[in-house]
């Protein structure tokens, strides 16, 4: 291409970023505002790690057991500082009966609970649930089919976020998140299909799903803020 034409559109896409500066500093902010006193709730099949996150978000070591009063619904504030340097403050319930059992979602204290009066559900599957198309059938299937009939009685009218942990068994050390997330492209739209068409006429309540690591914390930074990102942009373009 022509130096003095590849100068010249240079130049014109710094004017215009220098005009709406102001816009992109907003996209940050709204995200951090919108996220600001929410309620999260964390369910999904045993194994999938919802303890791990639990503590995470925390602070706390993913690996390490935790012992929870089992005479209410644990939970706990969030303050999480964006890479923008801005801080979300947010609330996390999680149901007592964590041992992923099909009859504990309707429990006094399971996840009809929890996700009452949430504001986001967070739904925990694993990375092997996507490759090997676990959520065709059983437990997965029948999660979404609970979400399907409860949603419409909730007091809230939450979204509904996937994070499909355990990538760090399958990304190479040497793979970059954003490239390992371009190699499964293909996965991740039949999933992001599979789920809406289990939810609907709710889908609309279905924000996305994201890849992350619980246990590596590097991998867990890049997929948790990409989490909050992807709710809140969801959720702004709907409006």
């Amino acid at each position: 291409m022509n130096p003095f034409l590849i100068k010249k559109i240079s130049k014109i896409v710094a004017n215009m970023l220098l005009e709406h500066k102001d816009l992109f500093i907003q996209v940050g902010q709204s995200t951090w505002n919108w996220w600001k006193g929410k309620k999260i709730a964390i369910i999904g099949p045993g194994e999938s790690g919802k303890d791990a996150l639990w503590n995470r978000l925390q602070g706390l070591d993913p690996k390490v057991p935790i012992a929870l009063d089992k005479t209410k619904i644990p939970h706990f504030k969030i303050d999480f500082r964006l890479s923008n340097g801005k801080r979300i403050t947010l609330t996390c319930k999680r149901s007592l009966n964590i041992g992923g059992e099909e009859n504990h979602r309707d429990q006094s204290r399971g996840w009809r609970a929890v996700c009452d009066d949430a504001n986001i559900i967070f739904y925990l599957i694993t990375i092997d649930d996507l490759i090997k198309k676990n959520y065709l059938s059983g437990r997965i299937k029948s999660d979404l089919q609970w979400l399907y009939k409860t949603v419409p009685y909730l007091k809230n009218d939450p979204h509904l976020h996937i994070l499909i942990n355990k990538i760090d068994t399958k990304i190479n050390s040497h793979t970059d998140y954003a490239d390992f997330k371009l190699k499964l492209k293909s996965e991740l739209a039949t999933f992001d299909d599979f789920v809406k068409s289990q939810l609907e006429p709710w889908d609309k309540i279905y924000t996305g799903s994201t890849l992350i690591s619980i246990y590596d914390e590097n991998l867990y930074l890049k997929g948790i803020e990409n989490v909050f990102n992807e709710v809140y942009e969801h959720i702004a373009n709907q409006k």
